[in-house]
Parts: structure tokens; C-alpha cells; sequence
């Protein structure tokens, strides 16, 4: 692989010519930068060079099991789990409370309509759960 303007090449064999020169056919494909790619492998070296300066050792280290190496794992899953399921729960919340502003700021424009084409002084309230109550 090589680099070209930022981006990777590869050239593989993909066959051999039919003419006498038998040299072989050379493919190249240049993959455009993928920042996204260079971002998870940039957050790899990161967390590499934070465990070292934690724990003194790398991934390369041999003084554990294959049992240790697959509970360490689980244990790491878990976590990623318990972390998946609070931002479930705060994208939730979000949502809830943005549904909740959104039908509050409607029912008020709703209630000072209706209540200005009755003639009637009405005002309205929100709670801090997000409720709207008129009263006139």
C-alpha cells in the first residue's frame, strides 16, 4: 500500500497478459481518505498509549490466560452496554422533553387563539413538567 495525495493505493496481481511477455496484469485502486477511519484508528493509538501509561504493558502482553483475556472482554462489553443503554435513556428524555415543549408551545398558541376569538382574557401557565393550563 502506498499513499497517494492522503489517500491509499493498492496494487495487486490480478492475472497474467495472454502475450508472449507473460508479465502479469497490475491492478491499482486508490481509496479515497476516510476520516471516520482515520478518527477510530487515531482513538485506538490514544487508548493504546493511555493503558501503557496506566498499566505499564500493552495488548501484546503474555502473563494472562485465554480466560482472562475473554473476561476481561465481557467486562468491557457490559460497560459499553451499561453506556448504550443511559444514552438510550437520555436521547429518550430528550425527545420526551422536546415533544413536550413542542405540544405545550402548540396548545398555547392554540389557547390564546381561541380565547382572543371569544373575547376572553385567558392566560396561560407551563408547568416544569412541560403542561400547559389556561385559565381565564
Amino acid at each position: 500500500m502506498q499513499k497517494i495525495d492522503g489517500n491509499l493505493s493498492l496494487t495487486s496481481k490480478v492475472g497474467k497478459m495472454a502475450t508472449s511477455t507473460n508479465k502479469p496484469i497490475v491492478a491499482q485502486i486508490v481509496i479515497p481518505r476516510d476520516t471516520i477511519v482515520d478518527s477510530v484508528i487515531n482513538n485506538f493509538k490514544k487508548r493504546s498509549l493511555l493503558g501503557f501509561s496506566k498499566y505499564g504493558t500493552t495488548l501484546d502482553r503474555t502473563d494472562l490466560s485465554v480466560l482472562d483475556w475473554i473476561n476481561h472482554a465481557q467486562e468491557e462489553l457490559m460497560d459499553g452496554i451499561l453506556y448504550l443503554e443511559k444514552l438510550k435513556q437520555l436521547v429518550s428524555t430528550s425527545n420526551s422533553a422536546a415533544s413536550a415543549a413542542s405540544a405545550a408551545s402548540a396548545a398555547s398558541a392554540a389557547g390564546a387563539s381561541a380565547a382572543s376569538a371569544a373575547g376572553a382574557a385567558t392566560t396561560a401557565t407551563t408547568s416544569t413538567e412541560g403542561y400547559t393550563y389556561f385559565s381565564s
